[in-house]
């Protein structure tokens, strides 16, 4: 029995209590006594027991009373009441049903009927909290704004609440079946990210993984992430998935432009802030040696580097104040490709970086990216080849290639270090998931190569990570969407 079962026996006779106590005892029952209408108020609201055996004949407070209170009061007005009574008139009975007992138990008592009556009536009564609590749950699981699925054992939806409907155009009466598998009706809408972690579905290779599913952005959106979650519920699934999912595009957003400010400040300041340092310092050093008139060229440059700095300080403030600058702007033609790639070669002093473009048409396509966006994806992509490289001086081949209609491989190979399987696959998954203060403290390829990933993937396209096969390096390849001709 569970011990948790509370008994509140109410009786203004004391012989009475103690023959129902008796009645009850060593039954698994935790029994509590009320010797009058008041006190037995006052306990059924402190111990809000399973059931009351109300005897209805006391002074102070007559049953009927008693019930009526507890029915009136919200938070005890569900506890089953069985009524003690030696009338046996169908009035009485009549006026205790009106009052709001459950069931009646008559004088003189049959200890079997006591303990079977209680028995009944409270788990019955567990039985509807349960049913409650479950109507409560079924409640909330449907308004919420998640997305819940379970999903069988063959892949089918054998529940999806209103939020999930929404996401995959499921119809809205439940009764109507649900055509497809998860997996097709995702692939249908959706893009699936990164296609590593999805491989194996419903099998999760890495549970650490996160799965997301990305409506990439168009001419009237931009795109819109969600994160999918496996549930591990306490109490079995019976071979079923239960699955969550978020919309998690405002964070996606907010790691795209932390890291795209980090960047900008880290490659924008440092430029123009050597030149007025080297300028400076060869002012002092010539003014130390020769005449003013001499100083005149080196103020030039100080000047020069001083406003290009001012230049570059504009543009981030202007970029902080519109953040979705990486996301809009149009899309970058292709015959602007290799300008950006040499100034941020420049940038980063990169001394050989080789571009392979055959001119096939190409050239006269446009990538469905920003100009912004593509200034990030080949800082990150270029300074983390200068990053692990022994020596800090990459070799790196960049080619660009339509390999099939309306796609371009962007592919970029160093010869750098190698890395192991692990950090590959995690490299390029976004990392506000686990970093959340932004520190950098992240294994692998750095923040950088996330944020590349995230900006692909709101396009449609796709990132690959792998080991040269025929020398240390590591090449990143990237599968481009172009805009309609």
């Amino acid at each position: 029995m569970d011990p948790q079962i509370t008994i509140l026996i109410v009786d203004d006779d004391p012989d009475v209590r103690e023959i129902l106590g008796g009645a009850l005892y060593n039954q698994g029952y935790r029994v509590i006594y009320a010797e009058n209408g008041p006190k037995a108020l006052q306990k059924a609201a402190e111990f809000t027991p399973d059931v009351i055996l109300l005897d209805i004949m006391m002074p102070l407070m007559d049953g009927y009373e008693v019930c009526r209170r507890l029915r009136s009061d919200p938070r005890i007005s569900e506890i089953p009441v069985l009524m003690i009574t030696a009338l046996s008139d169908p009035t009485s009975r009549l006026q205790g049903i009106e009052a709001g007992a459950d069931d009646y138990i008559s004088k003189p008592f049959d200890r079997a009927e006591i303990r079977a009556r209680v028995r009944t009536i409270t788990r019955l009564n567990r039985y509807r909290r349960l049913m409650a609590e479950r109507a409560r749950f079924d409640w909330v699981v449907e308004n919420a704004d998640e997305a819940y699925l379970s999903i069988d054992a063959s892949g089918e939806i054998s529940y999806a609440n209103a939020a999930a409907r929404t996401l995959f155009s499921l119809p809205t009466d439940k009764n109507v079946p649900i055509q497809g598998t998860f997996l097709e009706l995702a692939q249908q809408q959706y893009t699936l990210m990164p296609p590593a972690a999805w491989q194996d579905w419903p099998q999760l290779a890495d549970p650490s993984l996160p799965l997301y599913l990305i409506r990439p952005q168009d001419e009237q959106s931009e795109a819109v992430w969600f994160q999918l979650s496996v549930l591990d519920l306490p109490w079995g699934t019976d071979g079923k998935l239960f699955v969550r999912i978020t919309e998690v595009t405002r964070a996606v957003s907010f790691a795209q432009e932390m890291w795209s400010f980090q960047s900008a400040i880290s490659h924008k300041f440092n430029t123009p802030l050597s030149s007025i340092l080297l300028a400076s310092g060869l002012v002092r050093y010539y003014g130390e040696r020769h005449g003013a008139s001499e100083l005149i060229e080196y103020a030039k440059a100080i000047e020069a580097g001083a406003r290009r700095l001012e230049s570059e300080l504009n543009d981030i403030v202007e970029y902080v104040n519109a953040p979705s600058i990486m996301r809009t702007g149009g899309n970058l033609p292709v015959s602007s490709f290799p300008a950006i790639l040499n100034q941020t070669a420049q940038d980063l002093r990169l001394e050989s970086v080789k571009l392979h473009l055959k001119d096939d048409g190409l050239m006269q396509r446009s990538l469905l990216l920003s100009n912004r966006a593509m200034q990030i994806i080949l800082w990150e992509i270029l300074d983390n080849a200068k990053k692990f490289h022994p020596a800090l001086l990459p070799n790196i081949e960049v080619s660009m290639v339509e390999h099939r209609p309306g796609r371009v491989l962007l592919s970029f190979c160093d010869d750098g270090i190698s890395l192991p399987p692990e950090q590959l696959t995690r490299a390029i998954i976004p990392y506000y998931q686990g970093e959340k203060t932004f520190t950098g403290e992240v294994a692998g390829m750095g923040l950088g190569l996330p944020t590349v990933a995230s900006l692909v993937w709101a396009v449609g396209g796709n990132v690959r990570l792998y080991n040269n096969l025929d020398h240390p390096g590591v090449v990143v390849e990237l599968d481009l969407p172009l805009a309609p001709s």
